[in-house]
């Protein structure tokens, strides 16, 4: 959990400063002439082999230069590389130097450098960290200088005007996803050279699965960040189905799995407003808060076909607009339904938006129509875009939308439907499979 904290804490931290000076930051960036830092594996797995009492001795009166400054944020003076680097170096352990502040990034500088080497029984230690392979375009060696002349776009959805939230609901839920062996590719050298992030990245962009880039010190705070900016590939067929869930049995859990979830309960608390041990016990809350994430992209992506259709007049929703909105739309698992269940079935992806009626005789609206109007319209608007001729009507009424996803359902009557019903299958399917 302090992880998770001190990642978000970092990444706010960031904003901060970036969001106060940016076209200042920029110019400095600009100004600046050094070299990318280039650092070779070996490198990088013997700071990894390193234990926490692994004995360090450090160079006195290293010159680190600019390279891991940060920049003043706030109240806080902005600090220079050689001032933190007299302060960690005087750890006689990897243990006390990140206590005084030294982070991996920093060690494998300064090891790089030849500013610190490991002494006695952490020489052998050193050499035994291993998996980090060399750096491939998923599946193909790739040169930095091609990979820098790739296009490195943000995601189309960064683009649109966010809420309160610190990054997208899209972002929180794709790397929710991501595992330890989810392939990645980062942008090289892709932050202003200077800077104590420009280090940190240096390093763990070296990394070509999220495993190794939570190894070499970055969290799931920094992949929303460079995510969002561009900055990572994400091979999506190794990636989860679904993001994880909190209440999932964590037994098997990878240090990645422990990592994500930390920080997405951290995520999932503040949305709520609430502290991550006022939600321990509630695991329904964070199920309908994954479930209202999902929702609500769904819900943006049919507004955005709605305001091309307002745009262009002559525009239609099609069905390929319908089918990617549903995607996107996660179902519960409907317990009720049981007229369309098969034997040995408990639940189906079935719900009803509109207007429905209750027991006692009363109608009432389900939430999901007034909570996320723009699936509603869009659904609609299709209907209006697609009446068939046949019916000789330019209107059909209607009251609710039954939708249904992936179930072959048992021959039955609907016994509380008025009047004629209408029926569309959407996807990609022949013969009912």
């Amino acid at each position: 959990a302090a992880l998770a904290r001190g990642a978000l804490a970092s990444n706010f931290a960031s904003r901060r400063a970036l969001s106060g000076a940016f076209a200042a930051f920029h110019r400095c960036a600009a100004a600046m002439k050094h070299a990318p830092i280039s650092i070779d594996r070996k490198t990088v797995r013997t700071v990894l082999g390193w234990k926490k009492d692994t004995p360090l001795q450090f160079k006195k009166g290293a010159k680190r230069g600019d390279v891991g400054n940060s920049r003043k944020c706030g109240g806080r003076e902005a600090e220079t590389a050689e001032a933190r680097y007299k302060t960690y170096s005087r750890g006689k352990t990897v243990a006390e130097a990140m206590e005084l502040g030294a982070m991996k990034a920093d060690l494998i500088f300064d090891l790089h450098c030849g500013n610190v080497r490991a002494s006695g029984s952490g020489r052998q230690a050193a050499t035994v960290k291993r998996g980090l392979v060399k750096k491939t375009a998923f599946n193909k060696t790739v040169s930095a200088k091609a990979a820098k002349a790739e296009d490195w776009s943000a995601p189309d959805y960064v683009k649109e005007k966010k809420g309160g939230s610190s990054c997208h609901d899209e972002t929180y839920l794709t790397i929710a996803r991501w595992q330890a062996d989810t392939k990645i590719r980062y942008k090289p050298h892709a932050k202003a050279p200077g800077s104590k992030s420009h280090l940190r990245y240096e390093i763990y962009s070296l990394a070509t699965t999220v495993g190794e880039a939570l190894a070499l010190g970055s969290y799931p705070a920094d992949w929303c960040w460079d995510y969002e900016r561009g900055f990572i590939k994400v091979d999506e067929s190794t990636t989860r189905e679904e993001p994880l869930c909190p209440g999932e049995d964590e037994s098997d859990f990878t240090e990645v799995d422990r990592t994500v979830m930390r920080w997405w309960k951290v995520e999932m608390a503040r949305v709520l407003g609430k502290t991550v041990k006022e939600l321990s016990d509630d695991v329904g809350k964070y199920e309908s808060l994954v479930m209202h994430m999902k929702r609500t992209v769904a819900n943006k992506k049919a507004k955005k076909v709605l305001d091309e259709c307002i745009a262009s007049p002559a525009r239609k929703v099609g069905d390929e607009d319908v089918v990617t909105v549903l995607r996107a739309w996660p179902f519960k698992k409907n317990t009720t339904r049981l007229n369309v269940m098969r034997d040995g079935q408990t639940w189906v992806h079935s719900d009803t938006v509109g207007i429905i009626p209750t027991r006692d005789g009363r109608l009432l609206v389900t939430p999901p129509t007034s909570d996320y109007p723009d699936v509603m319209r869009l659904l609609n608007r299709y209907l209006r875009d697609h009446m068939p001729a046949d019916l000789g009507m330019k209107t059909f009424p209607f009251t609710s939308i039954n939708i249904n996803k992936a179930y072959n359902g048992r021959l039955h009557r609907d016994g509380n439907n008025v009047g004629p019903s209408m029926l569309k299958a959407f996807g990609d399917f022949h013969g009912g499979k």
